[in-house]
């Protein structure tokens, strides 16, 4: 009876388990303790690692300058900018894009490794696509913008007869847009080459098309960053301006998004700017008419 106790003890099959409920929650919070602490340790010696690598690469530089000219650097690849390139882990044609960072993309691999990173880039371009989200407008637009993509994308639209089905239509146009998504994955999350996504990711980029027009897709995706980065700068002024009329009083209601359009608050600050010139310059003359 006492091994039989001991056994249900052992395995939680005793009727009190208040007791081993809050042993079991302790244990869990040493457990986690300990995983934080061994985390925050190799987090600090991860970043002395990185500052002794840094005084050694800032000490090597130092010596070059002092041996060579600039322009000798400049050919023999020695400059800051080619030691950058070799520390980021992307291709060279890649590494003045931001959005190209396969640190981002947490658990997946660059597809040269074990099959199991192979099966993780995989799984991460067919995750599920959000229907009428940022990625999918996106693939839209440059769909618009590639000619031959466009012409196979509407290509199953033109044959409309007794035989015609929409939904079929309808699902090869979305596979299209979402080889789209796929391919644009591919390459900011793992850092893919389109010759590499060509030959060996026919199975995800299922779109012939997209396949043959990957470097035009690229750089209209180029294009749709410097344009979101334009539109983000546009909306930050208008928040500044938001902010500033607001403590000028001009409107307290006008804002970024709100009911009235944003417009109207740039033309009253320009009324209020035009009004406070012409005083300024009324001001002058009539200081000057009496000296």
């Amino acid at each position: 009876d006492d091994d039989d106790d001991d056994d249900e003890d052992l395995f939680g099959e005793d009727g009190d388990g208040e007791d081993d409920d809050d042993g079991g929650a302790a244990t869990e919070q040493r457990a986690e303790a300990l995983r934080l602490k061994r985390e925050k340790r190799k987090l600090a010696r991860a970043e002395r690692r990185k500052e002794v690598r840094q005084k050694r690469l800032e000490r090597r530089r130092a010596r070059l300058r002092r041996a060579f000219e600039p322009v000798q650097l400049v050919e023999n690849f020695c400059t800051e900018r080619d030691d950058a390139i070799r520390t980021k882990d992307v291709p060279e044609r890649f590494f003045d894009r931001t959005d190209v960072d396969p640190t981002k993309a947490e658990g997946t691999g660059t597809g040269t490794g074990t099959d199991d990173q192979q099966q993780s880039v995989l799984g991460a371009a067919m995750a599920e696509i959000e229907a009428g989200g940022d990625e999918e407008e996106e693939a839209t637009w440059i769909m618009s913008r590639v000619p031959t993509v466009a012409s196979e994308f509407f290509s199953h639209l033109q044959n409309i007869d007794e035989n015609f089905n929409a939904d079929e239509a309808e699902r090869k146009q979305m596979e299209i847009i979402h080889s789209i998504v796929r391919v644009l994955r591919l390459v900011k999350r793992d850092a893919l080459e389109p010759e590499f996504i060509r030959r060996y990711r026919g199975d995800v980029v299922t779109s012939p098309a997209v396949r043959e027009c990957l470097h035009n897709i690229l750089d209209e995706d180029a294009q749709w960053e410097r344009m979101t980065e334009a539109r983000n700068a546009v909306e930050g002024l208008l928040e500044k301006a938001v902010t500033a009329a607001k403590a000028l009083g001009v409107s307290g209601d006008i804002g970024v998004g709100g009911g009235e359009d944003p417009a109207q608050l740039v033309a009253a600050l320009s009324r209020q700017l035009e009004d406070a010139q012409s005083a300024l310059t009324e001001s002058e003359t009539e200081e000057k008419r009496l000296t």
